[in-house]
């Protein structure tokens, strides 16, 4: 079924493949889970009662890391399964581990550069 919508967040509920075209091209494709998580995959919110220590964990397994205004951790293209695997190795106590995907709308927004025209 194709669906043209600027009801993006309506759409979502309802779909299990996404492509995304703009101005006659296709600038994304796939299942929901993969365009909702952007070009490194899925990202993983997490916090501990040690942030720091967890951050320096995950930084030396090869992983980016960025502190959240509001506390926690985000970590882009990473599972909280792999988060929670540095952290255990590490010692921390994780007390909140969540996956964060975009809308998609940010999403569309995102490969189509910002365009609002379908």
């Amino acid at each position: 079924m194709l669906v043209s919508s600027h009801l993006l967040a309506e759409v979502a509920q309802s779909v299990d493949d996404v492509v995304v075209v703009s101005k006659g091209e296709m600038r994304g494709h796939g299942t929901l889970e993969q365009v909702l998580g952007g070009d490194e995959g899925p990202s993983t919110e997490v916090r501990s009662q040690d942030d720091e220590r967890l951050a320096r964990a995950l930084t030396a397994a090869g992983h980016r890391v960025t502190a959240l205004p509001a506390g926690g951790l985000l970590v882009p293209g990473v599972t909280p399964k792999e988060v929670g695997v540095v952290a255990h190795d590490a010692g921390v106590y994780l007390v909140g581990l969540r996956q964060q995907s975009r809308s998609l709308e940010q999403a569309f927004f995102a490969l189509t550069g910002g365009e609002s025209s379908a």
